[in-house]
């Protein structure tokens, strides 16, 4: 798993209580099954948050990542509302 985000958006996410998150199949480098991305609300925008690159797609892939993500951004945020399509692992 690769984790690439700017770090200039941990100040902006702590009151971003609206996360978008999506995940590609099509456009993940040999070696990944799949890259996830994360945006998140800020001034009635939408920022990128990052990218993840999943070694696969089962539970323990995205429970993995949650917790990294988690992690790395040091539980800053307050999520109200997290928007994804519907796959049953996340």
């Amino acid at each position: 798993m690769i984790i690439l985000f700017n770090e200039n958006c941990l100040s902006m996410i702590q009151n971003a209580a609206t996360w978008v998150c999506d995940g590609t199949f099509k456009s993940a480098p040999s070696g990944f099954s799949q890259v996830f991305i994360i945006h998140f609300s800020y001034h009635q925008e939408f920022m990128l948050l990052l990218y993840v690159l999943l070694p696969g797609k089962s539970l323990s892939d995205y429970n993995r990542m949650i917790c990294e993500v988690k992690s790395l951004l040091l539980n800053q945020f307050k999520i109200k509302n997290l928007i994804c399509d519907f796959e049953i692992s996340i």
